[in-house]
């Protein structure tokens, strides 16, 4: 099992995605204190690389072919608009991912979804995301966000290029479909799964079901593929990372916000109507 010494002297990148050409100053102050730590901590061998993209995808898989180019054993993509996040994330996740966990393939730290609703990007394996909450521990999951996450070198050797992509999700019954033809195919014209009662109510909710076009976000593409090589990824609930967001005020928002003051001033005196 490897030591704490022997953690230092990995080669690795910390590589900044920046979709909108900005860096925000919390993240730039985050990333500062982040790097005065493992300056400090003996984490010299650390690149620090922005990448700017106009698509996410693209700015993603640019930060894995220059880790694979220049020989790094680990990544951590740390999206522009992530922060706060702690000074010791890197070596936190390092110690997770090499020495506490070495089978892990990716760790990320605890983030939540940007907008409506702000659900934590966590799927253990119902394939949606997943009310956790902070203080958890490591949790295993099946796909997480990218927003902040430590990726090992043998992760991205197991699948692509491409790495990251989005993609148009199929509908249900159209999966089906394709599984049962597949199995006819394969099967002398017998698809096996027809004999077991979940397949029936597999395909009526299927037909119950219509779907428009959907997409799946590149960052759970690449988690797909890994599944598929026997990769294991795994979340940090105790690392905690911030989402910034920026919202312009209209006056709608002030009219909102003034009703629902009336209403909690009439509320406390109690009226109700």
């Amino acid at each position: 099992m490897m030591n704490d010494a022997e953690l230092r002297g990995l080669p690795g990148c910390i590589a900044t995605v920046v979709l909108s050409g900005q860096i925000m100053p919390q993240f730039a102050g985050a990333l500062s204190d982040m790097r005065s730590y493992n300056d400090r901590n003996g984490f010299h061998k650390v690149e620090y690389k922005t990448f700017y993209a106009v698509l996410v995808e693209a700015g993603r898989d640019e930060t894995v072919q220059h880790m694979l180019k220049e020989g790094y054993e680990w990544m951590l993509q740390i999206d522009a608009d992530a922060a706060p996040f702690p000074a010791d994330a890197l070596h936190r996740l390092l110690v997770n991912a090499f020495i506490r966990m070495p089978q892990a393939d990716v760790i990320g730290g605890y983030c939540q979804i940007k907008g409506h609703v702000n659900v934590p990007t966590i799927d253990t394996g119902t394939g949606t995301w997943e009310e956790h909450y902070p203080g958890e521990g490591i949790i295993p999951v099946i796909r997480t966000g990218a927003h902040f996450l430590l990726t090992k070198r043998s992760a991205f050797q197991k699948s692509g290029p491409p790495w990251f992509r989005t993609r148009v999700s199929t509908t249900p019954l159209r999966a089906m479909m394709e599984v049962d033809n597949f199995a006819r195919t394969s099967l002398d014209g017998n698809n096996p799964l027809r004999d077991c009662p979940e397949w029936e109510t597999l395909l009526q909710a299927a037909y119950s079901k219509t779907y428009g076009e959907t997409h799946v976000g590149e960052d759970s593409g690449f988690f797909d593929k890994l599944a598929a090589t026997g990769g294991l990824a795994f979340v940090d609930t105790d690392l905690v990372v911030g989402h910034l967001t920026t919202k312009t005020i209209m006056p709608d928002d002030f009219k909102k916000a003034m009703r629902e003051r009336l209403a909690a001033q009439r509320s406390a005196v109690g009226i109700y109507q």
